[in-house]
């Protein structure tokens, strides 16, 4: 979240090439690594498969590699709110070390960064193994302890004969060892590290890595790595690699799952327009954690080879996010109160209030005490509303807070009073409070064919009146008129003598008017 109340001191520092942003606000950092070019150009000792020939080696397309370091910037960029941070691609705190140094020129309009976003080139350096040391060097001059590390690799893996022999990371002229990849980033003394990685054998490097501030998810043990099957656990079917006309854009079976868990959806359903839903927020408190993320992962991964391992030996895992975190909390939500209410055995009440606007805002949390109880965390809610139950007879006190992408939040809103008694319903804040009002809810089924169910609610007993109009505004029929008692009452219409068409159900008590859209269709 940018705020105009933060005075911030950036220094740029440019070495060997690596532009790298110091805040005094925040200068977290993130490190995407590909030893390989998806025709498999990497002139070290390990290629795709094992294959070593040359010709052969260029035939065997694994486009995954460019495809998913892609997501992972998007991601990041996107979801993660680094776009807010400095310029894309220079400055924004993103180091992509792919191949030879440059996007892949076979990317195809799909991972294409200048058709997806308008930015002509997202790579920074190559991924030989000088580079990638010189870079983790260069981070750990400019990070302190308030900025957090992410690591991404989706590379080729190996392991050696001998148990102490170890497994490495196979960068593009050269292996790099598990102890020796561990040095790299244990000389960043940073808040917290997080790091995914999809190559063969990733598991290995759990013991090397982990630490009170690391954070760890492999997609595998000491085996193999998968490309996504387009299955489920059980078999089903599951569009994993993207198919579209012609074109086919592979993934990483963990890499698939494990953006997915950040992003919220998959890459795609039916079409772009219809992306599956991920929902891998077990606690519904609108962030995923790194646990979330393992758990989600753990349970959906479907390849035999695959066993996802987690390090999480510091606790941190369920309080650590992507997101980007400028340790500064959302503004307090104002103008809480109670938008309608409905009395149907107890009180469903609408809670409403001022959307905030911060761009890295995710949602609010919603507060709850009672006479007999303390505050407690009633849920949360990525939009301003919010619905509740409450008893007959039971005062209760709500307020909002807001969170964003780190979850920062913010102090309470104002808090309101909810009352429903033998004397009415009473809602406010302090000693100002007012009638909470009647409702009329929408037609069900609405459109109808045949005939259609009206609801309405009276916070206490009182005369009404519904009356049924034609789009003209004319009074066509008087639905119910009468006194009723509090509570939720129904009422039928009938549609027998009204031809197919748009009419409006309107409905009015002392002080009170509400009016609802009803379509019949023949």
């Amino acid at each position: 979240m940018r705020t105009t109340a933060i005075v911030s001191v950036i220094i740029s520092i440019a070495v060997s090439g690596l532009s790298v942003i110091y805040a005094q606000e925040a200068n977290h950092n993130a490190v995407i690594i590909c030893g390989d070019t998806p025709e498999g150009a990497a002139n070290g000792p390990f290629s795709w498969n094992g294959i070593t020939d040359p010709v052969e080696r260029r035939q065997v397309v694994f486009d995954e590699f460019w495809n998913d370091d892609f997501l992972m910037w998007e991601l990041l960029y996107k979801n993660a709110k680094y776009e807010l941070h400095g310029t894309a691609p220079d400055s924004d705190h993103i180091h992509i070390l792919f191949a030879e140094g440059d996007d892949w020129e076979n990317s195809g309009w799909r991972y294409d960064p200048f058709v997806q976003h308008y930015i002509l080139r997202i790579t920074d350096h190559s991924a030989y193994y000088d580079t990638v040391e010189n870079v983790f060097s260069q981070l750990a001059a400019v990070m302190g302890d308030r900025d957090n590390l992410f690591c991404f690799t989706f590379d080729h893996g190996a392991i050696g004969v001998s148990p102490d022999s170890g497994a490495w990371l196979c960068l593009m002229d050269r292996k790099v060892r598990t102890d020796t990849f561990a040095q790299w980033t244990d000389q960043i003394n940073c808040n917290k590290k997080i790091f995914w990685m999809q190559q063969c054998h990733s598991g290995e490097f759990i013991p090397w890595l982990a630490d009170s501030k690391a954070a760890i998810i492999t997609s595998t043990d000491n085996y193999f790595a998968s490309r996504a099957d387009d299955s489920t656990r059980n078999g089903s079917p599951l569009p994993e690699n993207e198919v579209v006309t012609s074109d086919t854009f592979h993934h990483g079976e963990f890499s698939f799952h494990v953006m997915n868990t950040v992003r919220g959806k998959s890459l795609f359903g039916t079409n772009y327009g219809n992306p599956q839903k991920v929902d891998a927020d077990t606690n519904s408190d609108l962030l995923i954690s790194m646990g979330e993320v393992y758990y989600y992962v753990l349970n959906h991964e479907s390849c035999y080879a695959d066993t996802p391992l987690y390090s999480d030996s510091g606790g941190i895992g369920l309080t650590t996010f992507l997101g980007w975190d400028d340790y500064v909390a959302p503004a307090v939500p104002t103008g809480l109160h109670v938008e309608n209410a409905i009395f149907n055995g107890g009180v469903e009440v609408l809670f409403e209030w001022n959307a905030n606007t911060e761009q890295d805002l995710v949602g609010y949390y919603i507060y709850r005490r009672t006479q007999f109880s303390r505050w407690q965390w009633r849920g949360s809610s990525s939009t301003r509303w919010f619905s509740d139950y409450c008893d007959y007879n039971i005062r209760y006190w709500y307020y909002v807070s807001a969170i964003d992408i780190a979850k920062n939040e913010s102090n309470q809103s104002n808090i309101v009073t909810v009352y429903y008694g033998g004397g009415g319903g009473e809602q406010g804040s302090g000693t100002n409070k007012i009638a909470v009002s009647d409702a009329l809810c929408e037609p069900l089924p609405n459109p109808a064919k045949t005939k259609a169910v009206i609801s309405f609610s009276l916070s206490d007993a009182k005369d009404v009146s519904l009356m049924l109009f034609d789009v003209t505004g004319k009074n066509l029929r008087t639905l119910l008129k009468g006194k009723l008692d509090a509570g939720k009452h129904s009422l039928i219409i009938d549609r027998s003598d009204l031809a197919a068409g748009t009419y409006f159900v309107n409905m009015e008590t002392k002080g009170f008017q509400s009016s609802r859209k009803l379509v019949l269709t023949k």
